[in-house]
């Protein structure tokens, strides 16, 4: 598998924010109802956001990203066969 750098996560996370192709897990799904973050607003925030950080378990911390109301959204995300993302702060 090919080494993957801040700068391609991100153009990832772009991509899947124009597109609205992604995944989202039971644990952000529930933490974007807690905070009302509708899908626009995960979309806007991945299209939005400016950097990538990769954790030790090899996940990627995306943040940068504002929702449609301009609030702060960072996001755990892993990258397998397009965008899964984990969790949302």
């Amino acid at each position: 598998m090919p080494t993957r750098t801040s700068a391609s996560v991100l153009v990832e996370c772009h991509a899947a924010g124009r597109t609205g192709i992604f995944l989202l897990g039971e644990h952000a799904a529930d933490r974007a109802r807690e905070r009302r973050i509708e899908i626009d607003d995960i979309k806007h925030a991945l299209r939005g956001a400016t950097a990538a950080t990769l954790q030790d378990n090899g996940r990627w911390k995306v943040s940068g990203g504002l929702d449609l109301e301009g609030d702060a959204v960072t996001f755990i995300v892993m990258l397998e066969r397009g965008l899964l993302i984990v969790t949302l702060f």
